[in-house]
């Protein structure tokens, strides 16, 4: 039957995905889940000041991830998410059935500390200047 099927194997796709495969067994899967819940908390310390509140699981529940999602009573967060974009700062604008905004925040075992802290310096400068 296969000489009835078009195409070729997704070559690039297999090898990118087994080159994924690999530096997650190497960088070890509760050392991921440590640096993503490191990420979340800083993102947590930063924003919580500003007056964002959260969705989801804090970041010291058991069922915490890195995905952080937010957002504000009083902001307009859909100009933090365009700031956020002139600054090169990839997030998703979300909303709920009655119009609400919210911003996700997706980052990964790669990101750092500093970039957290790039992303909230950002936020307040926009904060301020709303």
């Amino acid at each position: 039957g296969r000489r009835y099927e078009p195409g070729a194997l997704n070559i690039n796709g297999i090898l990118g995905m087994r080159a994924g495969i690999e530096l997650i067994e190497e960088m070890g899967i509760n050392a991921i889940s440590h640096q993503l819940l490191q990420l979340k908390k800083r993102l947590h310390g930063r924003l919580a000041p500003l007056g964002f509140e959260f969705l989801g699981p804090s970041p010291d529940s058991p069922s915490a991830s890195g995905i952080t999602t937010v957002w504000h009573p009083q902001l307009k967060l859909e100009t933090i998410q365009q700031g956020l974009a002139t600054q090169q700062i990839s997030v998703s604008l979300r909303h709920t059935r009655d119009g609400r905004s919210h911003i996700r925040f997706s980052p990964h075992f790669y990101n750092t500390l500093a970039e957290m802290d790039r992303v909230a310096d950002v936020i307040e400068t926009l904060v301020a200047n709303q």
